[in-house]
């Protein structure tokens, strides 16, 4: 019970170096799992807020291009997604793409600052929650972990640089 901690690849997060602080600079990170993995969380850990409707278009896309074979789909060829392939080698493939969000953003189409918000998207093109981010912290769960810090932003120096996830299970 209680918090543990996880090491999330520097190559799989991404923050604003130039922040004043790690903790109030918004965070992006990438996690990649199984429809499976995925249908588990929010079946188990109801307190995410993971949007149904939104898993669902998730299935139901990879459903109705699962008939065709890749020479069926044009654009194919000029679409890469990260580490998967073509696009229809990433549906075909059971995985998903989650990117997840936390901090502070700004809608300029509607004039509203969100404050300390949780944000995941999969596939890049919908979106799985957007919610205050609640945990116990009182902010996100991250903390940046280094063997020494920089004087000009938060990258840490050496081989020793590793982030850290508390997380509650």
């Amino acid at each position: 019970m209680g918090p543990k901690v996880l090491r999330i690849s520097p190559h799989e997060h991404v923050f604003n170096p130039t922040a004043t602080q790690y903790s109030k600079s918004p965070k992006f990170t990438r996690y990649v799992k199984s429809l499976g993995e995925l249908r588990k969380e929010m079946k188990v850990r109801t307190d995410l807020q993971f949007d149904e409707e939104a898993f669902q278009k998730i299935v139901d896309r990879r459903r109705s291009l699962s008939p065709f074979k890749q020479e069926d789909i044009n654009k194919a060829d000029g679409y890469l997604a990260d580490g998967f392939g073509t696009l229809s080698e990433y549906y075909g493939s059971g995985l998903v793409e989650l990117l997840e969000f936390e901090g502070d953003y700004y809608d300029e189409v509607n004039d509203v600052l969100y404050e300390n918000r949780l944000i995941t998207i999969v596939d890049r093109t919908n979106v799985l929650r957007n919610i205050p981010n609640q945990n116990w912290l009182g902010k996100d769960n991250k903390v940046h972990v280094g063997w020494r810090g920089r004087p000009d932003n938060l990258y840490a120096m050496g081989l020793l640089t590793i982030l850290l996830v508390c997380n509650i299970d």
